[in-house]
């Protein structure tokens, strides 16, 4: 085994032959790359390398290697096929331990192959955050082309790349500007590129993005900056939408004369999420008033669904033609979610003129007509700019925000006190109702965080705000319980690579979820703080 800094190749390198039937041997150079800013080759003692892909028997060709053997190991003979991967496990002590470090290659095709094939393998420890890294120079830590917060990003499981779109950032003389760049994130080399760029006019952030069921993405709503009469930059919502076509990461396009499609209202801070039946339902969100009492704003109703058939904006009624469906109560701060059954949609918390909401309702799309349907349930987290999710099994994940406005909305400080509770929902498909099925706590608050379910049995809580309103630099890892307590063990605190709010985070398909861009701050008194440039990647246990 031969070592450069933080690039290794393994004694498989140049050594695993792949042969099928008559075809031309075609060999694979294998080499593990270690993330940027960690040497994880050098905390196990065996390496077990199981190849995958269509006629590749997985368990029988696996082999494990000892890293302290300098010694080549014996080429493995597998199918030449399409869609081949290695998945590298890492394990301390004994080569049955628990897997301590993993990592799995891009899909390659070898049937296309000739001569030698480079096989490059991201490898992390597991439950750990590591730097986005150049496979290609693996001393090198990738980034985005910008910085920016408020941004969307959007894995694309067609390629496996994450588009990342919009987003602001604050200048060196204290305004704001809105990217332009769209960037694409490609896990097969580590790499963010440039791929396409906004017009003016239609740069934003704090917008939706919702991948249609023919892979484009619906850009939708947001907030950017208009200029006056006086000609004067103010902050203004957005009444546009853009379709992205990034099937093809070669050649995204971005047509302003075509793909710019009106919305039937101004919204930021709003939700969305694709039905079944491939219809985007938009809801919530505010306009902006000169006011800056957080309770004096336009805050929206009505709910718009896109066809992307007709590529419009439709404001649905009744079923009747009776009437325009609007939410129960308007709402902004809150969370929207998609629920199993792939028409009902739920809303929970938010705010709007009458102050903070700490009810739920659902808008149930079924038979040609919308119902809403409110629910008796109280979130036990906090009420705004908490974070949500859907876990594998169907239940739904809430954690953290604030209870009052005064806390996550004050009009010239960061917002302090986030709350650390959790608690799970589940949703009844037969009687239309919701229900509390357990609740537990993380070990410290955060609002403006991000989370992900992890398969049915682990979740990740990702930076966010604390108690102070200065951004974490931790995340917290913890196994999910069917029980009361919904944690089966006292969550684990682990450092991700930077401190950051207002991040966002997609998963990759592979188990590992990217987080990108969000903002930072110096002190309690810097107020606007600056966005971040950096993206980084957390690295689950799993079975992939």
């Amino acid at each position: 085994m031969s070592t450069n800094n933080r690039r290794v190749s393994l004694p498989l390198s140049a050594a695993l032959a792949g042969l099928w039937a008559c075809s031309s041997p075609v060999e694979v150079d294998v080499q593990i790359v270690n993330p940027c800013d960690a040497d994880v080759i050098d905390e196990v003692d065996f390496l077990r390398f199981e190849p995958r892909g269509t006629d590749i028997d997985s368990e029988g060709l696996s082999t494990i290697v000892d890293v302290t053997d300098r010694a080549l190991a014996e080429p493995i003979a597998i199918p030449l096929t399409t869609d081949f991967r290695l998945v590298v496990t890492g394990h301390k002590g004994d080569p049955d331990s628990p897997i301590a470090a993993i990592g799995v290659s891009a899909a390659t095709d070898l049937t296309a192959g000739e001569g030698i094939v480079p096989i490059r393998v991201p490898f992390a420890l597991v439950d750990s955050f590591y730097r986005t890294t150049d496979l290609t120079d693996p001393e090198t830590c990738s980034g985005l082309a910008v910085t920016r917060f408020g941004a969307t990003a959007t894995y694309m499981p067609a390629s496996g790349t994450v588009l990342v779109v919009g987003g602001e950032d604050r200048t060196e003389d204290g305004t704001f500007q809105f990217s332009r760049a769209v960037e694409l994130y490609n896990p097969a080399d580590g790499s963010f590129s440039r791929v396409a760029e906004l017009p003016a006019s239609l740069a934003r952030a704090f917008h939706t993005a919702t991948l249609l069921a023919d892979g484009r993405v619906l850009i939708a709503g947001g907030e950017s900056l208009i200029f006056d009469a006086q000609n004067q930059p103010v902050r203004e919502a957005l009444r546009t939408a853009l379709i992205i076509d990034a099937r093809d990461p070669a050649e995204v396009k971005v047509d302003p004369n075509r793909d710019v499609v009106p919305m039937q209202r101004k919204r930021t801070g709003h939700t969305a999420a694709r039905l079944a039946d491939g219809r985007v339902v938009v809801a919530g969100g505010r306009d902006f008033t000169p006011s800056s009492d957080p309770k004096d704003q336009v805050f929206v109703a009505e709910v718009e669904i896109f066809d992307p058939d007709k590529r419009i904006f439709l404001l649905p009624d009744d079923g009747t033609g009776a009437a325009t469906v609007k939410m129960a109560q308007p709402r902004a701060g809150h969370s929207g979610l998609l629920l199993g059954t792939g028409r009902d949609v739920l809303f929970a918390g938010g705010y709007n003129s009458t102050g903070v909401l700490r009810n739920a309702e659902i808008l149930r799309f079924a038979d040609n007509r919308t119902r809403v349907v409110t629910s008796s349930i109280t979130l036990g987290v906090g009420a705004l700019f908490h974070a949500a999710s859907l876990l594998d099994d169907g239940r739904i994940l809430f954690s953290g925000g604030y209870d009052s406005l005064e806390d996550g909305v004050p009009p010239a400080s960061l917002p302090v006190n986030a709350s650390n509770d959790v608690e799970m929902w589940e949703f009844r498909d037969a009687s239309g109702q919701l229900g509390v099925t357990c609740r537990a706590t993380m070990t410290t608050g955060r609002g403006f965080h991000t989370q992900a379910g992890i398969g049915r049995s682990n979740a990740v809580f990702m930076g966010g705000r604390g108690q102070d309103g200065m951004p974490h630099s931790s995340a917290e890892v913890v196994p999910l319980t069917a029980g009361a307590s919904c944690f089966a063990s006292t969550p684990k605190v682990i450092e991700m690579g930077e401190a950051r709010t207002d991040h966002v985070s997609v998963g990759l398909g592979s188990g590992e979820v990217l987080v990108v861009g969000g903002r930072r701050h110096s002190s309690t008194q810097d107020i606007f703080g600056s966005s971040i440039g950096t993206a980084e990647v957390f690295s689950p246990a799993r079975n992939p």
